[in-house]
């Protein structure tokens, strides 16, 4: 193993798979190395942004530390998700919504885990590089085709997500009469080429850190700002909130919304870049990472979901911020005179986005890179970095000016691309790897005589994989189905007299 794939602990070993938490049940005596740069070639430096960003000397401070690692893993999670969990939770019922939010938080916390653990016995710094050598290079591809397809779509919801969010402000009568021009497409263009793509061009992870910190900030507002405008309606008028609730609920969209929770917690293809900017980097400190971000996220998601479906829970919009009328604020709310913090929410979701967005072009554009260009080295580097970034972000966008349906991109994706590469291909690639490699978690279990250890790890294996296949089939199939099946757009929330109205029956 050569210097660019040694780690900063200065051990080489593999980590135990076990424990979910990322300890290994066995600590060795060595001391960590104090945090500092690893030697790498010039020409791997300039080819590949993470090589350059381990050859970057870091003695603690924000960048690369836990935290920093952990609020920019965070802002991978977090996003526009976020928007369509009220009407998940609204489609199978409070029980349901939380014991599936509360597992898929752990599923993905243990698909963190095992993809560390394969990362530190291949020695490899990319989810496509893992999944060539694990799986071999025909299968890799496949695995690199499904992360483009995934990545794809998750740009694709956030693109929608920026026109919903536009839209109320578009209408606004102020704007109508003095830009008469400024339409929902025209928005979405222009926050795209002002905003997002711009950012889109950024060419490291770390880089990203600092605005992953205010885009986590800027969602945990929209959470307070969606429960306050909850416990104002709640207050005043309970009959047509909570009290209307279902506790369990078997609808049509029951078993797609399922989908729409995997698609939420979706951040594994930032794992190993993620782990490569990590000071001192070890599973454990990547294991608390993970325990960082997941947890934040499950408490956002289980906060904005239940509030949000709570206060419309009669409502057919698949985002969230359908139900809130900026144009005139009573007709969403219970009171005459509601709080006004709706209005900077959209702001904030907004802005989460936009600090999304980049995080998840870095992927797409690394394993397009990979896949069009293996071997061109650093021949014309700026010119594919940018080509590439352009052709992603511009695809992404014309996509969405046709398709504007966020819930249905939600649960295709997370029904498909989510579940294969974020669930099915980290279990897969940990059962791969006991048997191959001596120096595996399972492996150095199973040399040690600890069968009970073995078994734990392929029974969690086993359990992670048959998740993201059973989930993901079922929900992909039923979200196909609904297709066929077409319904009356839902009324929105500046439409008729207020919100406490029942939706329009599906006819």
């Amino acid at each position: 193993m050569d210097g660019r794939h040694r780690r900063r602990t200065g051990v080489e070993r593999a980590a135990p798979l076990l424990d979910t938490d990322g300890s290994p049940q066995q600590q060795d005596s060595v001391a960590p190395v104090e945090c500092a740069a690893i030697p790498i070639h010039a020409a791997d430096s300039e080819l590949d942004p993470l090589a350059s960003t381990l050859a970057r000397p870091r003695r603690g401070g924000w960048q690369g530390s836990l935290w920093g690692t952990a609020f920019n893993m965070c802002s991978a999670i977090l996003g526009a998700g976020a928007l369509s969990l009220p009407h998940a939770v609204g489609a199978m019922g409070l029980i349901p919504a939380l014991v599936l939010l509360v597992l898929t938080a752990a599923a993905t916390h243990y698909s963190v885990v095992l993809l560390v653990s394969v990362i530190v016995a291949t020695g490899t710094r990319s989810f496509e590089e893992l999944a060539r050598q694990v799986f071999g290079r025909i299968n890799g591809r496949l695995v690199e085709l499904s992360i483009v397809v995934f990545q794809f779509g998750t740009l694709v919801a956030y693109t929608v997500a920026i026109g919903d969010i536009l839209q109320p402000l578009v209408r606004m009568p102020a704007i109508q009469s003095r830009l008469p021009w400024l339409t929902r497409d025209v928005s979405i263009l222009v926050f795209w080429g002002a905003l997002m793509l711009p950012l889109s061009m950024v060419d490291r992870m770390s880089s990203l850190q600092g605005t992953s910190l205010f885009g986590v900030l800027a969602l945990v507002y929209l959470v307070v700002a969606v429960a306050i405008h909850f416990a104002v309606d709640a207050s005043l008028d309970p009959s047509s909130n909570y009290r209307t609730a279902k506790l369990f609920q078997a609808t049509e969209d029951a078993v797609s919304a399922t989908a729409i929770l995997m698609f939420a917690f979706t951040c594994q293809v930032n794992v190993p870049s993620l782990y490569a900017e990590l000071c001192d980097a070890s599973p454990s400190r990547m294991a608390a990472v993970s325990r960082r971000a997941v947890g934040l996220a499950l408490v956002c998601y289980l906060v904005v979901g239940v509030t949000g479906y709570l206060n419309f829970p009669l409502s057919a919009q698949g985002n969230l911020l359908n139900n809130y009328c900026l144009l005139y604020p009573e007709r969403s709310s219970a009171s005459p005179h509601p709080p006004r913090v709706m209005l900077v929410a959209f702001g904030a979701i907004a802005t989460t986005i936009l600090m999304a967005y980049p995080v998840n072009v870095y992927p797409i554009r690394y394993t397009l890179d990979e896949m069009l260009f293996p071997s061109w080295g650093l021949h014309h580097r700026r010119a594919r970095h940018i080509s590439i970034t352009l052709g992603v972000a511009s695809s992404t966008l014309l996509v969405a000016l046709v398709v504007p349906n966020i819930s249905v991109v939600f649960s295709l994706m997370g029904g498909t691309a989510s579940a294969y590469v974020c669930y099915i291909i980290p279990a897969a690639a940990a059962w791969t790897m006991a048997g191959r490699s001596p120096g595996h978690p399972i492996g150095i279990a199973a040399a040690a005589g600890d069968a009970a250890r073995v078994r734990r790890a392929r029974a969690g294996c086993a359990a992670l994989l048959l998740f993201g296949l059973v989930v993901g089939t079922l929900s992909t199939a039923t979200t196909i189905a609904e297709w066929f099946q077409p319904k009356p757009p839902p009324r929105g929330a500046c439409d008729g007299p207020g919100r406490f109205v029942s939706p329009p029956e599906a006819s």
